[in-house]
């Protein structure tokens, strides 16, 4: 928890009440101190007319001293009259690590859902299927290059030296660079025409669609598409 963002908040409603025309006590330089209520002192306290705001700001979790400071608070507003207690959360921004750990959970979730979207279409919806197939080839293609430069760098990114923008492309390219076989290259180009034939709407019927299910599974998970319940 970093002190400075509660001071910023604080600063920040302290403005925003001063210019709505109450009177602000805060903790902050240029203010007079807010009044010490029972055995504690509030973040900030403003006054207009009968009404007074006590308010406290916290920034994520706090720990058990913190929160009995809230909590007596909070009490003490309630049984004052013409008094309310506000209490104010504000959140850091979240480091590297967390924005990366954010990001996995997100990735994972959008591939359980793709796969799941898979298994909700293969029997009654080939259109859809075959373009949700695509979106999974694409995905699969990416994760598989995106690897390979975390592999290189040691960062994580989005990034792919020399990456093609074509799909197909990408994936002559990943096999040349034996990062995925021959056969599994020929199946997703495969899977990639067939989605561009469905969005041109010149598309035949297809009869092997289990099949194709069947293969983008196994393919997800020998890419590192670790899912439960997929």
């Amino acid at each position: 928890m970093k002190p400075s963002l509660e001071q910023a908040k604080i600063a920040s409603l302290a403005r925003h009440y001063e210019a709505e025309g109450y009177k602000v006590f805060a903790r902050l330089a240029g203010y007079e101190k807010p009044p010490r209520m029972g055995m504690y002192e509030p973040d900030l306290v403003v006054r207009k007319g009968e009404e007074t705001i006590v308010i406290a700001v916290k920034t994520g979790s706090v720990d058990k001293e913190r929160q009995l400071v809230i909590e007596q608070l909070a009490r003490y507003a309630s049984g004052t009259e013409g008094m309310r207690f506000d209490l104010v959360v504000t959140n850091p921004k979240p480091d590297r690590a967390q924005r990366n750990a954010r990001d996995s959970r997100l990735l994972m979730e959008m591939r359980r859902s793709l796969l799941q979207a898979l298994e909700a279409t293969v029997a009654s919806q080939p259109k859809a299927f075959l373009v949700i197939s695509g979106l999974v080839v694409e995905h699969l293609l990416r994760s598989v290059a995106e690897q390979r430069e975390h592999r290189l760098t040691g960062r994580e990114g989005d990034r792919f030296e020399e990456q093609p923008l074509d799909m197909s492309g990408l994936a002559n390219h990943l096999m040349e660079r034996h990062l995925i076989s021959e056969a599994a290259r020929n199946f997703f180009v495969e899977v990639l025409q067939l989605r561009n034939a469905v969005i041109r709407g010149v598309i035949e019927p297809v009869t092997n669609l289990r099949l194709i299910h069947s293969r983008i599974k196994t393919l997800a998970k020998d890419y590192g598409w670790h899912l439960d319940h997929t």
